[in-house]
């Protein structure tokens, strides 16, 4: 009887690079082979080698799935309105695309993100829509252009520095005519009076306008200040006045811009006597309003803990403040104090300001600390530290803290009526830059595009717990950490497995 007979080689190399990468070299049985159990074709490689000895491969094919299901589990969804803690409703003046509404106290009593991320405005049929939140500055420089009168001067008004002047006023004081005192007709023009006492703010810069068929000219001028007309103070020396044309060209410089503002009752043109100047028709001064601080609002800081001649304090609001305001106890008592400011009431600390507090009494007249003013500032927890100790004597101080209130800008889509909700552990920021809220809507010539709102009282929705996270256990957390200790010790069982097995399969010589 024939039968097919197996056979193997092994074929070992010059070095032994170990059992496990040891080549094995197959002859395949032949076809119909009795009583011999064929063997399978072996794997070829490391990888297969390892798959092949894992027996349990699947199950850590689960761990697997079940971690990066885990990983990948979707974020926590923004809330709704009805879970905010709080709300208050939007009284709109007027008809408007955008609105925009101061951000009272008890909102910034109630959100838990200092940038104002857990506030939504929304309609009628509770959509969010579009907002941006504005940081207002305390102050803002504006400039206006105001018309002078003036008054053509003779050489006989410039002979001399008091021009004897005869003047009528109305009731308002404004001057309506000035002729000096002895009149010389036909006398040529060679300075101008400029009544400016109608003015509230600094002049920034003075432009003289003249007739367009006016002859070319350069001339420099000068300028002189007055609050009586008697004495007079240089204020620009030197400055040109030009209207040169030639062909098409045409060079003109009409204005006049001082080195430092200044608010003057009267001021004197005046030019050398060989330079000509047109008559002028029209003289504006273009003012800069000074800054006009926003009133800040106040809140008290409740005190914390006193050592020695440091007091700790703490805000119940997450407010932008810019400054702080120091009350002591007792009358006659000076010393030097500085602020800083913290996110926790243990630090760390920054610096904010420093300086002298006192309260005096002179002469039945009390004198107080002025306020401090600093950048604005995110935080609750203050701390007031006095020098020399115990220059306050036994009573505590008292702190206010300041800010100016941002505002609520937003788009009124939809139907009213319009709510402003806030408060929320969780949500996230969706406010829009002001700028994206306001360049979308078109310019109406003549109208404003941002109108008024007001806010309402409060009212609770979801209510203080919604501003605290849940102390719920952490199953998310605790699975996946279960899943992935789990599968290191399995990966370490089987390796130990394949390990065992090769040392049996193929012993050390």
């Amino acid at each position: 009887m024939s039968m097919d007979i197996i056979s193997h080689q092994t074929v070992i190399p010059d070095h032994d690079p170990g059992p496990i990468v040891q080549r094995i070299l197959w002859v395949p049985a032949c076809a119909g082979m009795t009583g011999v159990k064929a063997r399978s074709q072996p794997p070829k490689d490391l990888l297969q080698v390892l798959t092949a000895s894992l027996p349990f491969s699947p199950l850590m094919f689960c761990f697997l799935a079940v971690a990066l299901l885990l990983l990948a589990a979707p974020a926590v969804a923004q809330p709704t309105p009805s879970e905010f803690a709080y709300q208050t409703d939007l009284a709109l003046d007027g008809d408007g695309p955008i609105y925009r509404v101061p951000v009272p106290p008890f909102v910034y009593r109630a959100v838990t993100r200092h940038d104002l991320g857990d506030l939504r405005v929304v309609n009628g049929s509770g959509d969010a829509v579009p907002h941006a939140i504005e940081h207002t500055p305390r102050g803002a420089a504006a400039t206006r252009t105001v018309a002078l009168p003036f008054f053509a001067l003779s050489d006989t008004t410039r002979a001399t520095d008091d021009p004897a002047l005869s003047i009528r006023r109305d009731a308002s004081g404004t001057v309506i005519e000035l002729a000096p005192r002895s009149d010389r007709p036909g006398r040529p023009r060679t300075a101008y009076l400029l009544d400016a006492r109608a003015l509230d703010y600094p002049i920034r810069r003075l432009t003289f306008s003249w007739a367009d068929d006016a002859p070319d000219f350069v001339t420099s001028v000068s300028i002189a200040t007055s609050t009586d007309l008697a004495q007079w103070t240089p204020w620009v020396r030197n400055a040109t006045l030009a209207d040169l044309q030639q062909g098409d060209q045409r060079l003109i410089r009409r204005t006049v811009t001082p080195d430092a503002l200044t608010k003057p009752r009267f001021l004197r043109l005046t030019w050398p006597e060989d330079e000509t100047l047109p008559s002028l028709m029209r003289i504006e001064a273009e003012v800069t309003e000074a800054e006009q601080p926003m009133a800040r609002t106040w809140l008290p800081a409740e005190r914390l803990d006193t050592s020695g001649s440091t007091y700790t304090f703490r805000l119940d609001a997450r407010v932008p403040a810019d400054g702080a305001r120091i009350s002591l106890p007792e009358v006659n008592t000076l010393a030097e104090a500085d602020l800083h400011a913290s996110m926790q009431d243990d630090g760390p600390w920054r610096f904010r300001a420093s300086g002298p507090v006192y309260r005096l009494r002179i002469d039945g007249t009390e004198l107080t600390t002025p306020d401090f003013s600093f950048d604005p500032t995110a935080a609750q927890a203050w701390r007031l530290r006095v020098e020399p100790e115990g220059a306050l004597g036994p009573e505590p101080p008292a702190l206010e803290i300041g800010y100016v209130p941002e505002t609520v800008l937003f788009v009124a889509r939809g139907e009213g009526p319009f709510r402003l909700v806030f408060g929320h552990h969780a949500a996230e920021s969706v406010a829009l830059p002001p700028a994206t809220v306001l360049g979308g809507v078109p310019r109406v010539e003549g109208r404003s595009l941002i109108a008024p709102a007001r806010t309402g009282e409060r009212v609770e929705v979801a209510g203080p717990s919604a501003l605290l996270a849940p102390t719920e256990v952490p199953v998310r957390r605790i699975l996946l950490w279960g899943v992935l200790v789990l599968g290191v010790a399995l990966l370490g069982w089987m390796a130990l497995r394949l390990l065992r097995q090769l040392r049996t399969e193929h012993p050390p010589a």
